[in-house]
């Protein structure tokens, strides 16, 4: 449905899609149109009109092939295209599903008096090979097709619908077929104001149009599919093999202009999921480029850090570029029993297995995306060595400040789609799913040093250990900052160590949401949590910052293992497709994408 002013201006495109979004964020019916089109969330707001409009003398050809090359682009409304005269009055809207009915009708007049016709499925002379044409030759193979279970709520189906960019989705269990999903049946669901939480087999059992009705075999003709598609008013059979109840695919209405002038089906890449560039999270957050001075001391240096609730700083050197110095430098600082009102440049002089120039693989543009500096953060750590900073520097060389695996989790907080949020996994991802169990992390007694609990870090190339006994608690690199701006002896004891800190919400149950999680680490600034059973409190694992730049770091597949979670939850076989992008690649290869933006009021 086009929305348009008084005056025939066309201000938007409203679809099925729009209204299953709306359905997935909450949206409020009493919207209006127009509040819709300027949410952001709009998938033909008036912006991307001029790539979907048309003239009325269009031909169909042309028509087709716009469809099917913003279907492939994956960025627009791909099943529409709005249809304008000279003057820029609408004359309306024509669907994927208006093009079958048309071109797959023999008894049409488009059949035969269309200029466009012959050659849009076959050469000039074949003009019987549409009518030939078998469904199995049009459809999306099941390996292609996404599922769910008949258990699994309505919500739970439009978070499938709508992270993998598809339009239809599979009910099946071990025992078959239970039903389909799509935009259309998510249209109802919100128009009825049905409950999300209902199980996707209770609200199969009560629609009118039965399973049955929606299937088809897979050598039946295109032709007959399209008569299916229109005397049902749906865009979506089920394929099934011949004689059998096996399903082998789905057609859509834009599988079939998918065909047009094509020996083979093809497949609309996965969107993927990119995030906010770095420079707008430095953008954000002003005291992510601090600077110091060289001659500062350990102990300040180590002041200065806590009180930005940062784990890194830059310092600037006259005449030389600056050098950054993170809180593992000041961890073994502390470990080495460096006097703390000495100056970190004399420090930086005497140790000699500090280099301080910024390597140049840590430096990353702020036009990267958000997937993409977690993958660079990954790839970017040295032999045995975890790598939590990267340095932004502007287009000109400047620098711009420190990008930390904390403001992975800070850019998180910022997400105000919930469809983000599932594409990332963040609504159904737990914490068990990235912490490290307890057995993979470093411990230490009550009664060590902090300087023996210290070292362990520094010996297993680790940021936390556990305390273990009677009361869990936790050692960090933080630990180190707090002891040299204090001025705490080496010696002191883990145990009275911790009775001297404040009391801080270190822990989070098992089961939690990796987006509270997230929520939890930025509004206290911590990079490390305790993850324990909800009743005996017992500790189960450590979850860092650096498990959650894992995660995002994931997206740059085809779609991220965390979000994959709620398919792996399920207890049956899964029909999707992977791929990873560098199969074989060198490292030398593995390059983030750059985005060529320019943000001229951030960086001048």
């Amino acid at each position: 449905m086009a929305v348009g002013e008084g005056n025939g201006k066309v201000l938007g495109l409203i679809t099925q899609n729009d209204i299953m979004r709306a359905c997935f964020e909450g949206t409020l019916a009493r919207q209006t149109l127009q509040e819709w089109l300027a949410s952001g969330f709009a998938r033909a707001p008036e912006s991307v009109l001029q790539r979907i409009t048309l003239r009325p003398d269009t031909h169909l050809r042309d028509v087709a092939e716009l469809m099917v090359a913003n279907s492939m682009a994956g960025d627009c409304a791909c099943h529409h295209v709005i249809v304008q005269d000279s003057k820029g009055q609408l004359q309306g809207v024509v669907s994927s599903l208006d093009m079958v009915k048309c071109l797959c009708s023999p008894e049409s007049v488009i059949w035969s008096k269309h200029p466009s016709f012959p050659d849009m499925f076959a050469d000039p002379d074949d003009e019987e090979a549409l009518v030939s044409m078998r469904v199995s030759e049009v459809m999306k193979y099941k390996e292609h097709v996404f599922t769910c279970s008949p258990g699994d709520n309505l919500r739970q189906a439009v978070r499938v619908l709508l992270a993998t960019g598809q339009n239809s989705c599979l009910v099946m269990d071990e025992t078959g077929l239970h039903g389909i999903i799509t935009p259309r049946d998510i249209m109802r669901v919100f128009c009825d104001d049905v409950d999300t939480s209902m199980s996707c087999d209770v609200w199969l059992s009560d629609q009118k149009i039965s399973l049955a009705r929606r299937i088809v075999e897979s050598d039946a003709r295109v032709v007959d599919a399209a008569d299916a598609f229109a005397e049902q008013g749906v865009d979506h059979l089920v394929v099934v093999l011949k004689g059998t109840s096996e399903v082998v695919g789905i057609l859509s209405s834009l599988d079939v202009l998918l065909r047009t002038k094509m020996r083979n089906p093809t497949m609309r890449p996965m969107p993927l999921w990119h995030g906010p560039s770095v420079g707008e999270v430095l953008s954000q957050h002003p005291f992510l480029t601090s600077c110091r001075n060289v001659g500062t001391t350990v102990a300040d240096a180590a002041d200065g850090m806590l009180k930005a609730g940062r784990t890194s700083t830059l310092l600037g050197i006259q005449g030389k570029p600056p050098i950054i110095l993170t809180e593992n430098d000041l961890l073994r600082a502390f470990i080495d029993g460096w006097p703390r009102n000495s100056s970190v440049e004399s420090w930086l002089q005497a140790t000699a297995c500090k280099d301080p120039k910024i390597p140049t693989y840590l430096e990353v543009s702020p036009f990267m995306h958000l997937t993409d500096a977690a993958a660079w953060m990954i790839n970017s750590a040295e032999l045995r060595r975890t790598c939590h900073h990267l340095v932004v520097r502007s287009p000109s060389g400047g620098l711009l400040g420190v990008f930390s695996s904390l403001d992975v989790a800070r850019a998180l907080r910022t997400l105000r789609s919930e469809l983000d949020k599932a594409k990332l996994g963040l609504d159904a991802t737990s914490v068990d799913a990235v912490m490290k169990p307890l057995k993979t992390v470093p411990s230490c007694k009550p009664n060590d040093s902090l300087k023996a609990a210290l070292s362990k870090l520094d010996i297993f190339k680790q940021n936390a250990a556990v305390v273990s006994g009677e009361s869990i608690g936790i050692i960090t690199p933080r630990c180190a900052l707090k002891a040299l701006a204090e001025g705490t002896s080496q010696d002191t004891s883990v145990s009275d160590w911790l009775k001297q800190q404040p009391d801080q919400l270190r822990e989070v149950v098992s089961g939690s949401r990796l987006l509270d999680v997230a929520a939890q680490m930025v509004e206290h600034s911590l990079h490390h949590l305790l993850v324990v059973e909800a009743e005996s409190r017992v500790c189960v694992g450590v979850v860092s910052s650096l498990d959650i730049v894992r995660g995002v770091a994931s997206i740059i597949y085809s779609f991220p293992f965390a979000s994959l979670a709620w398919l792996r939850s399920l207890e049956m076989p899964c029909h999707f497709s992977l791929q990873a992008p560098f199969p074989s690649q060198s490292r030398a290869n593995k390059v983030p994408r750059v985005e060529a933006a320019f943000l001229s009021d951030l960086y001048r």
